[in-house]
């Protein structure tokens, strides 16, 4: 046993992996706060283009309408006041408007990496 344990420790080292780029520490309570934010904006952003806002800022997210839409549901649940969504299909709000975008990231600690 002691002759195998030295074959190993005298083989090349492991170098430690890098972390895929999509791998973010808490990036799921990272799009819960982003998508509940852009959905407290008066704004009234569609829940697709909020699922494409947290997809396109958060590496390896997976939003979709229907899960943004849960997010609004749970905030009216608890009280919160939630701005009626515009109609869906419409052209992302948050490319027409990058200062909405800017401030919505900022308010949630997130640092725009695009």
């Amino acid at each position: 046993m002691i002759v195998r344990i030295e074959a190993l420790s005298a083989a090349q080292p492991v170098e430690p992996q890098p972390v895929p780029q999509f791998a973010v520490p808490g990036s799921r309570r990272l799009v819960g706060r982003l998508a509940r934010r852009v959905l407290a904006d008066p704004s009234g952003t569609p829940y697709e283009d909020v699922a494409i806002f947290v997809n396109h800022f958060v590496p390896g997210s997976q939003a979709t309408a229907n899960s943004v839409a849960w997010y609004a549901s749970r905030m009216r649940r608890e009280g919160l006041d939630v701005p009626k969504r515009a109609a869906a299909g419409s052209v992302c709000v948050w490319i027409k408007d990058p200062a909405s975008a800017d401030r919505w990231l900022a308010d949630c600690g997130f640092a725009k990496q695009c």
